[in-house]
Parts: structure tokens; sequence; C-alpha cells
């Protein structure tokens, strides 16, 4: 076990240096990374959390093999993954402002043209029965889609509710 652990460790500090990032320059993403940590809202510290902890057990779970799984589960896992350090990564580091909207929807839709069809064919290939094969994905797609609507209403009451304290704020200043 330990010997595939620092296999998968020899690759990536391999893929890193390829990449040409020295241990110097990854010593200054940290420290930028670092100070930008402390600005962060809870939630995204949180999620960002959430990530790499799950991340981890999954990786421990393959590598010390006490969990097989298999291709349909595969294709799931690949699936979740991604879309949640995608979602991660955007909203911890602020791409979004940083790129502009434009970039931002695209990149949000290479990532649902990459991860759904593999999610879907992670259920299709599945010995579950159709309504089951058919059941999950919508219900997983349609959590998603609901849960984005409900933040957006969120953010859309808080701005509403700060630009009423502002007015009333700047009328009571200007009496």
């Amino acid at each position: 076990m330990w010997r595939d652990i620092l296999l998968i460790a020899a690759f990536v500090l391999a893929g890193l240096t390829y990449f040409g990032l020295t241990p110097k320059r990854l010593s200054r993403y940290a420290k930028t990374a670092r100070g930008k940590l402390t600005k962060r809202t809870p939630l995204q510290k949180g999620r960002l959390i959430f990530a790499i902890a799950l991340s981890l057990a999954y990786i421990y779970m393959l590598v010390g093999g006490f969990v097989e799984f298999s291709l349909t589960w595969s294709l799931r896992f690949t699936a979740a993954f991604g879309v949640l350090w995608t979602i991660t990564i955007v909203d911890f580091w602020g791409l979004g402002e940083k790129w502009g909207e434009k970039v931002f929807m695209k990149v949000l839709i290479v990532t649902n043209l990459v991860f759904v069809p593999l999610f879907i064919a992670g259920y299709a290939l599945s010995d579950m029965t159709l309504l089951e094969k058919v059941a999950y994905p919508v219900a997983t797609i349609g959590v998603g889609c609901v849960s984005g609507i409900v933040r957006a209403y969120i953010e859309i009451k808080r701005e509403a509710r700060r630009s009423s304290k502002e007015t009333n704020n700047s009328s009571t200043t200007t009496k």
C-alpha cells in the first residue's frame, strides 16, 4: 500500500516538474493562497475543506483496496468530483469576477458538456431498471438546478436588502 502511495506521489511530483512548477514557485503560490484564504467566506472555506477531504477519502479507499468500484461507479465519481472541484475552484478563487461573465459561462458550459455525459453514462451502463436509470440522473440534475435557482434568489434578496439599507442610510444623513 505504501508503495502505491509513494508511486502516486512520485507521479504527481514528476507531472508538476514537467510543467515547470518548482518547489520555490509552489511555495510562492501557497503564500498567495494563504493570503487569499483569510478573505473567503465560511461557505467557500467549508466547500474547499469538504472537496479536499472527500477526494482524500476516495483516493485512500482506492489505493488501500478497501472498495473496488465498477466502471459505472467510477464514471459517476469522476463526474461528481469534476463538478465539485470546478465549482470549488471557480468560487474560491473568484474566477467569475476575474474572467468576466462571458468566460465564466463558457467554463460552466464546457464543464457541463464534459461531466454530465459521464454522469449519465455511469447510470446508463449500470444494471438497474430503466426507471432507476432515468430517475437518478434527472433527480440529481433537478436538485442541482433548483439549488442554483435558490442561491440566485437569495443573492437577489440580499442585494435588495443592502440597497434598501443604503438608501435609508443616505436619506437619514441628508436630512
